[in-house]
């Protein structure tokens, strides 16, 4: 980033100035072939993910089912204490594991989790997908997330997989919808 500012800052003087600079052309030179080599660095890097990013995306889905299922687990031995065995024990241990796995790997691509924290955050559909709505009991719930169901990941501010939610909407009394008719 320091490249490209001192770049802006060296091509946005006026003529006069630039002609005032102590710089020599080699200095300008070996400026202009860093400035390539970090624009074609890149370049390449969002290149290569390009190609990858369907990957990214299945490794994604593969990590919520996993959680999915995990949360399944979880709840079923926790309402059934009798079948919780070192068998289960052993079956959570390896989905943890391998969400752990993924989660590392994800973030060596710099694929990073993001979520809203509280509930009555106002929605965001360029961040969030509605997989559910739940009737607003007040106005201020309207058009904000109840809860959040999955993260969402980004790499370098560009949306890979939205957040998916659960979102308030307004509640649509049959009396009114009646009298608007």
């Amino acid at each position: 980033m320091e490249i490209l500012d001192k770049f802006i800052d060296k091509f946005s003087k006026k003529p006069d100035e630039q002609n005032d600079d102590n710089i020599s052309n080699s200095i300008d030179k070996e400026f202009m072939e860093t400035l390539a080599k970090a624009i074609s660095e890149r370049y390449n890097d969002d290149f290569y993910f390009s190609i990858i990013k369907p990957v990214i995306k299945q490794l994604i889905v593969f990590r919520d089912d996993t959680a999915k299922g995990l949360g399944y687990l979880k709840q079923m031995l926790e309402e059934n204490k009798e079948a919780a065995t070192s068998l289960s024990d052993y079956s959570l241990q390896i989905l943890d594991d391998v969400i752990s796995g993924i989660d590392d790997m994800l973030l060596s691509y710099d694929v990073f989790p993001y979520h809203c924290e509280d509930e009555g955050t106002p929605f965001d559909p360029k961040r969030q997908r509605v997989v559910k709505t739940i009737p607003a009991t007040t106005p201020e719930q309207i058009k904000t997330v109840a809860e959040s169901r999955s993260d969402g990941y980004e790499r370098r501010g560009v949306i890979i997989s939205k957040e998916l939610v659960y979102a308030y909407v307004k509640q649509i009394n049959v009396d009114e919808q009646r009298s608007d008719e």
